[in-house]
């Protein structure tokens, strides 16, 4: 899927991309939330990023609502420019692909793991 390149300069775009590589699943309506307030003529819009600790950051005073949302989200980017997605502890995650003979020598190995087992539990008494 190609995406627009009006799309992929904007903020709240950016600001969405970041946080599902960050956390490393697509976002919901709860992980990302504005609060805009009006100032006279002018709006204020602060994003607040509950998928990340519940950051927040405040844009600049603007016109328009949405232009208010976009400022925010772009405060957000920007302060979080240098912030690297969190290791993953989850040892699932970090399974690495084997070759073919690799996963054939693992299978032969999990074979005679579980025989030498099993011949250990098997006890034969020799009648007398």
């Amino acid at each position: 899927m190609v995406v627009p390149l009006q799309a992929a300069t904007d903020p709240k775009t950016e600001l969405n991309i970041f946080s599902q590589r960050y956390c490393q699943r697509p976002m919901t309506q709860a992980d990302i939330s504005y609060r805009t307030r009006k100032f006279g003529n002018q709006y204020q819009s602060i994003v607040k990023l509950d998928c990340i600790q519940g950051q927040e950051y405040a844009g600049q005073l603007c016109v328009k609502q949405k232009e208010a949302e976009k400022s925010a989200a772009k405060q957000a980017v920007m302060a979080m420019a240098n912030l690297h997605p969190p290791t993953s502890k989850d040892p699932k995650k970090k399974t690495k692909r084997l070759s073919p003979n690799g996963l054939a020598a693992k299978k032969a190995k999990q074979a005679k793991d579980l025989f030498s087992a099993s011949s250990r539990r098997i006890s034969c008494s020799v009648p007398g």
